[in-house]
């Protein structure tokens, strides 16, 4: 079975990442969904992607640099071989802002409390 991208949707049915990519320039917007999806090529091989790393609480960062501009995606893995993207944004200092990381939290834990059964 191969890894699959679903985004987080809030409780009014808006997904913020996908809101978040579509506020980019198309050139960004495009490396940013190539990068994402490479998230899945990467997983399939057993590996991780080079431009991510584990963020803590089981949440994953994505880099993805466009010149200048420098954005990150939030992302967690679900069962059934899923990346779940939970939040974005620009980046605009060295390290994560904790309010960034409580968001990405805050959607992981509302994103697995609607799928329990």
């Amino acid at each position: 079975m191969s890894w699959s991208i679903d985004y987080y949707e809030d409780a009014r049915g808006r997904k913020p990442v996908c809101i978040f990519i579509d506020g980019l320039l198309p050139k960004h917007a495009k490396k940013a969904v190539d990068q994402i999806r490479l998230l899945c090529d990467y997983a399939d091989l057993g590996q991780s992607h080079p431009d991510a790393s584990e963020e803590g609480d089981g949440i994953w960062k994505l880099r993805v640099r466009f010149g200048k501009s420098q954005y990150r995606f939030f992302y967690f893995s679900a069962t059934g071989q899923k990346f779940i993207l939970v939040h974005a944004y620009l980046k605009s200092s060295p390290k994560t802002p904790p309010q960034e990381f409580a968001q990405a939290k805050k959607n992981r834990d509302e994103w697995l409390a609607r799928k329990k059964p």
